[in-house]
């Protein structure tokens, strides 16, 4: 009986998007030999009928509804908190609200899991559902340098996906927020995401320190997620890099981007196993021909802030 699988918390972000939402619950609630509990967290999406829709349509889904956007990371950390005060488990799962299950994509995740101990986390194989279909992630390692993951086989078309789920796993040093599946224990530690960030990297950053607290990450190609690529990400894809001059939401990204990225320069720079000097070098070399670029496309503002933000905006790391 489902009732004798493993119960498995799985927590959902919801912004202004309540379709995905409900289709990501109806995979989840498809996934094979296990228990999903789901806890969506909702962040002040603009149609509050929609959000308190999934309760109707779903009525076994714990909701929580925050009075404002308070960002991924820390909407994260609600639901964290709220299973770990009334949920019994050994495993949590965060998961995009755009993303699709296979129905054995978390018993695979949870197997590996339980038969490796010295794993904290495990990540899946994350493709996009475009046509053709590329890789969204396939493990990933750190550029110290840029101070940003660097995904495996980033955007390779895929043929036969039967040819990618029998590659070994493999250790990662940076799993996706898209989906991450944590031992409990591992969990417990960390205490979920620094609520510094409000949007983008903060994955990252939960990745580094666990880097240096010298916690796995096991990269499992033989689970599979689907994510849709739609609206703004359609145009991430094509062009490769949100801080292209031409992504039409190049400011915003470069205004999270770069306060995040000099966050987690300062936060871990004493921890980097790798020359300090080198690092700060790169950071601001590649942030100067940034604003450089910038300013000849004719991105003024842009390359104003980056000069700003990288000498005078003072950050103090508590």
């Amino acid at each position: 009986m489902k009732s004798d699988y493993p119960l498995i918390p799985v927590i959902l972000i919801n912004y202004n998007n309540t379709l995905d939402t409900e289709e990501c619950i109806e995979s989840i609630y498809k996934s094979e030999g296990v228990q999903p509990f789901v806890i969506v967290v909702d962040n002040a999406s603009k149609d509050r009928d929609a959000v308190l829709s999934l309760k109707e349509k779903f009525p076994q889904v714990h909701l929580i509804i925050n009075e404002e956007n308070i960002g991924f990371g820390r909407a994260n950390n609600i639901g964290i908190k709220w299973a770990r005060e009334n949920l019994n488990y050994d495993f949590l799962f965060i998961l995009n609200n755009d993303t699709l299950l296979k129905p054995n994509t978390l018993r695979i995740m949870i197997l590996e899991l339980k038969n490796n101990d010295n794993v904290s986390m495990v990540a899946p194989c994350i493709i996009t559902n475009s046509k053709p279909t590329k890789i969204w992630y396939a493990g990933a390692k750190i550029n110290w340098n840029k101070l940003t993951p660097q995904i495996i086989n980033w955007q390779k078309k895929i043929y036969n996906i039967n040819n990618i789920q029998k590659e070994n796993s493999f250790y990662v040093d940076f799993a996706s927020g898209c989906a991450m599946l944590f031992r409990k224990e591992a969990i417990d530690i960390l205490g979920g995401f620094d609520e510094y960030f409000f949007m983008y990297d903060e994955d990252f950053d939960l990745c580094l320190t666990m880097k240096m607290k010298n916690m796995k990450i096991l990269y499992v190609p033989s689970a599979i997620l689907i994510h849709k690529v739609q609206g703004s990400q359609t145009v991430s894809l094509n062009e490769f890099n949100q801080l292209s001059p031409k992504h039409p939401s190049m400011f915003f990204y470069l205004k999270n981007t770069i306060k995040n990225r000099k966050y987690i320069l300062k936060k871990h720079f004493n921890l980097i196993p790798y020359s300090l000097l080198k690092t700060y070098y790169f950071f601001y070399s590649y942030w100067l021909k940034k604003a450089v670029q910038y300013f000849f496309y004719g991105k003024i503002k842009a390359s104003y802030y980056i000069v700003y933000e990288i000498f005078f905006n003072k950050m103090d790391i508590n």
